[in-house]
């Protein structure tokens, strides 16, 4: 979690286009929060993020909508090469 939150990693994301590290450089690490919210199985997490997804409505999440979550979606070739 340390390098994930470290300013260089996040400088080096900027251009990925990704609003929650974007915000966190913005805003600064100092306002926001991680919480655990719960403790749940393995096989249950999926639909759990999906359920909070929802309920939550957050800004920062890059899910493709209503009980969707990221299963199933492909990258295209130039995304792929982006994250490798």
């Amino acid at each position: 979690m340390n390098s994930y939150l470290n300013n260089s990693n996040l400088n080096n994301k900027k251009k990925n286009n990704q609003p929650f590290n974007n915000a966190l450089l913005k805003y600064g690490q100092h306002n926001f929060c991680l919480i655990i919210i719960e403790y749940i199985p393995i096989y249950m997490l999926n639909d759990r993020e999906i359920f909070l997804i929802n309920i939550l409505k957050s800004y920062y999440n890059i899910s493709l909508g209503v009980n969707q979550g990221m299963k199933g979606y492909k990258h295209s070739k130039k995304t792929i090469l982006k994250l490798r």
